[in-house]
């Protein structure tokens, strides 16, 4: 029997799979444990886990997108939520509040927000892809379009935001082959394997399993639990590390 995953099933996967990789993070390679044989293997045990917690987060931003009604206050809750985040992301990467080496993965999400809304309002003015964008040939996309998506990738670059211009480039995959299963996991694993070379890539494709079996269907009420579970787990993982090995500089 085929599986379906409600929006709130799909967040729980996401939300654990990233706990479980910001636990390596933050327990094992801030405080050396990875030069360790048998720590290292945990932990790029850990990592792989935790590979499938941003194609979730990106499909649920498109999602997200697709079903709001105020696409700006979304955008903004976004953007508010990655400022936010940015000391818990600095301490559990780097151990400093300030670090500008990288941007919380939430940096990017707002970015790709912007490309949405771009791409979103192309389509309005083509008739032939309202139904299915993938069905335009990429020879009739407008040089507007392109250079919105190129934008929003050297935006991702120039903020360093986790993931970069090819995080940017699977969000876009998401929304532009949202009603083509097969297409859209074709892009999705490219862009993946882009983002994160083959062996990292390849797994987060487990992510595509799930959200290609999404039933279009919210499920439990999660609340802001979601929005409010990036920067808390961090400030948590961060202060259980202080307990255990002291504060790291």
């Amino acid at each position: 029997m085929k599986a379906h995953f409600t929006s709130a099933d799909l967040k729980m996967i996401a939300m654990g799979t990233m706990a479980i990789d910001h636990m390596a993070v933050a327990w094992i390679y801030m405080y050396g444990y990875g030069t360790d044989p048998v720590w290292s293997k945990v932990g790029i045990a850990m990592r792989l886990v935790g590979r499938m917690a941003f194609p979730l987060y990106g499909f649920l931003l498109v999602q997200g997108f697709l079903h709001t009604r105020n696409q700006t206050a979304y955008f903004l809750r976004v953007l508010g939520l990655a400022v936010i985040s940015e000391i818990p992301f600095n301490l559990v990467v780097s151990g400093k509040i300030f670090w500008i080496r990288a941007q919380n993965t939430l940096v990017l999400l707002a970015i790709a927000l912007l490309c949405l809304k771009g791409l979103s309002v192309y389509q309005k003015t083509d008739a032939s892809s309202e139904n299915d964008p993938s069905a335009v040939l990429i020879t009739s996309v407008p040089a507007s379009a392109v250079f919105m998506a190129a934008a929003g990738m050297a935006l991702a670059e120039i903020f360093r935001a986790d993931y970069g211009a090819a995080g940017i480039l699977f969000i876009l995959a998401m929304y532009w082959f949202r009603n083509c299963p097969e297409k859209r996991t074709i892009a999705g694993a490219a862009t993946l394997a882009l983002a994160e070379g083959v062996f990292y890539g390849g797994t987060a494709c487990a992510a595509l399993f799930f959200l290609n079996r999404y039933n279009g269907e919210r499920g439990k009420y999660l609340g802001f639990f979601p929005y409010l579970f990036y920067p808390v787990h961090l400030l948590i993982l961060y202060g259980a590390g202080v307990v255990i090995h002291g504060i790291h500089f």
